[in-house]
């Protein structure tokens, strides 16, 4: 699905040979034929990763944050990474709840003990490229965002050191 002659395939802005491109792990000739790895919205136990949220800026999307998660069916926590920390200048914490009648992921957003709490809203679609579609919000800026989970990318994302084990 991630490869040459979609919108993350060679020619466009994020071409071959990056995290995106034709020849990753995140493609065609993946078992689920996602890029993605379930949300831990059944788990019973403690699950680990990265959640990536793109925010809609004009005609295109852009990732923007990358959330380390520890998660379960019932409860989300979660930090910035690192990358986050360096592209946005800034920390924030996270938590969450699963709304299984809503099929809706809440997230809350705190940065830096500022005010307002963001609010990211994400409900699950049924998409290859991503798990969820919603909305972020902080006062009355709603922007749409897209999201996806990868559990393999929690210490790639250096998430051991700064939400730990």
């Amino acid at each position: 699905t991630s490869g040459s002659g979609d919108s993350w395939g060679a020619g466009d802005s994020s071409g071959s040979g990056d995290s995106w491109g034709a020849g990753d792990s995140s493609g065609s000739g993946d078992s689920t034929g996602t890029v993605y790895d379930p949300f831990p919205i059944h788990s019973d136990t403690l699950e680990k990763g990265v959640l990536f949220i793109e925010r809609e800026t004009a005609d295109y999307y852009r990732e923007v944050h990358s959330i380390c998660i520890k998660a379960n069916k019932r409860f989300s926590i979660g930090q910035a990474t690192e990358t986050t920390n360096w592209q946005h200048n800034k920390t924030y914490i996270v938590n969450g709840i699963y709304k299984k009648n809503k099929n809706m992921l809440h997230l809350r957003l705190s940065a830096d003990n500022l005010k307002p709490i963001e609010h990211i809203k994400l409900t699950r679609v049924e998409n290859p490229n991503y798990e969820f579609f919603g909305t972020w919000k902080i006062k009355n800026n709603v922007t749409n965002v897209k999201a996806y989970f990868k559990s393999d990318y929690y210490a790639t994302y250096s998430c051991d050191t700064t939400l730990g084990l």
